[in-house]
């Protein structure tokens, strides 16, 4: 667990397409850990207090056909968790290279 959350642990075995870095699209939705179900990115975003200026400037990484696993710094898919039932685990790193803070 990284309590800045730049590293996160996923089920690899939920992974079903290649995994990518993109920007935030106005459409996305995403199903924050522990939540019972998906809310738009943008509405998860200024909940915890992210600026308008950084949510321009955050990226995501997510499955090529759309679906957020994680934003770094921020929060995991509920998707993706680490179960009891889970064999495979994925780690991401990710490290900011802006002089920025996120929050």
């Amino acid at each position: 667990f990284d309590p800045e959350n730049k590293i996160v642990y996923i089920d690899a075995d939920m992974i079903k397409n290649q995994l990518l870095f993109r920007n935030i699209h106005n459409t996305d939705v995403f199903h924050p850990l522990g939540y019972p179900s998906p809310i738009p990115l943008i509405q998860y975003l200024k909940k915890q207090k992210i600026g308008s200026f950084f949510r321009q400037h955050t990226g995501v990484v997510a499955e090529s056909m759309g679906e957020i696993v994680w934003i770094p710094e921020i929060a995991v898919s509920h998707k993706y968790r680490i179960r009891s039932k889970t064999k495979n685990i994925f780690r991401i790193s990710y490290r900011r290279i802006s002089k920025y803070s996120l929050r």
